[in-house]
C-alpha cells in the first residue's frame, strides 16, 4: 500500500523524520500535542462544538489529542473518496463548523474513523510548535552555531519546526533564525539570487508576503538601522 507524509510551508525539517513513519503497524501517525485542549480552544482551532453537536451528535469530541495538521503520516485509502466529498459538501453549506482549512475536517475524520474501528492511530512528538515556547527557549534549543542549527544529534532528536500562526520572516517578532538559515542555504545552493545577494532576496520575500504595511516598513527600517552592513553580506 502506498504511503504518504505531509509537510506545508513555514516548516524546517531537522534530522530523519522518516523514523516516525511506522506505517507497517499504524494507518496514521499524528503529532503528539502538548496542549490540553479546552472547549474554547477546540471551537477556535478545530470545529465549532455547537455545530458538531447539532450535525454529528454521535461524534465523541471530548478528551481527544487533536493536532495542528502541519505534519502527519498516513496510508492511502483509509478514507473513502465518497466520505471526503460528502464532508466537503457539508463544509461548503456550513463554512463556520470546520476551522482552518483542512485542520478541523481532518481531525474530525481521523477520530470518527478511530471510533468506528477503521484505523489504527499513533501519536509521536515529531512537530515543534513555536507558539508553545518563548523566543529564548527556541534560541537555546535551535541556536545557529558553526554554520549549522544547534549542537544536537538530530538523528536522535528529529523534529519539524512549525511556525503556526506568525511566520518566520527576516523582519519579524518571532525567532526565525532556523528558517532564515534554511532559506539562505537554498539560495546559495540554487544560485537563484537577485544581484547575487541572499539578504536582498529574503527581504523581498518578506515584502511580498507582508504586502507592505506601515508595520512592515517600520520593522524593515529598524532591521537596517540595527545592522546596515548585513544587507550587503551573504552571511
Amino acid at each position: 500500500m502506498a504511503e504518504f507524509s505531509v509537510f506545508r510551508c513555514g516548516y524546517n525539517n531537522l534530522g530523519d523524520v522518516l523514523d516516525f513513519g511506522d506505517l507497517e503497524h499504524y494507518d496514521m501517525i499524528i503529532d503528539h500535542n502538548l496542549e490540553d485542549w479546552k472547549a474554547e480552544d477546540i471551537s477556535r482551532l478545530f470545529f465549532d462544538l455547537e455545530g458538531i453537536k447539532k450535525h454529528f451528535p454521535d461524534f465523541n469530541y471530548q478528551d481527544r489529542p487533536y493536532f495542528v495538521t502541519g505534519v502527519f503520516w498516513g496510508k492511502r485509502g483509509i478514507f473513502s473518496l465518497a466520505e471526503y466529498a460528502e464532508l466537503l459538501e457539508f463544509k461548503n453549506r456550513y463554512p463556520d463548523v470546520f476551522k482552518y482549512g483542512e485542520q478541523g475536517l481532518l481531525n474530525f475524520m481521523i477520530f470518527r474513523a478511530l471510533d468506528e474501528g477503521k484505523i489504527h492511530l499513533k501519536t509521536a512528538p515529531m512537530q515543534v510548535l513555536m507558539w508553545n515556547y518563548s523566543q529564548e527557549e527556541m534560541r537555546q534549543r535551535f541556536p545557529l552555531e558553526d554554520g549549522k542549527i544547534g549542537n544536537r544529534d538530530w538523528h536522535k532528536e528529529a523534529c519539524v519546526i512549525h511556525w503556526a500562526g506568525i511566520k518566520p520572516f527576516l523582519v519579524n517578532d518571532v525567532y526565525s533564525d532556523p528558517m532564515t538559515f534554511m532559506q539562505q542555504k537554498f539560495y546559495e545552493d540554487s544560485q537563484c539570487l537577485i544581484y547575487g545577494n541572499v539578504k536582498i532576496n529574503l527581504l523581498l520575500e518578506d515584502l511580498w508576503r507582508y504586502r507592505p504595511t506601515r508595520k512592515f516598513i517600520k520593522k524593515l527600517f529598524g532591521y537596517l538601522l540595527k545592522s546596515p552592513s548585513s544587507l550587503f553580506s551573504n552571511t
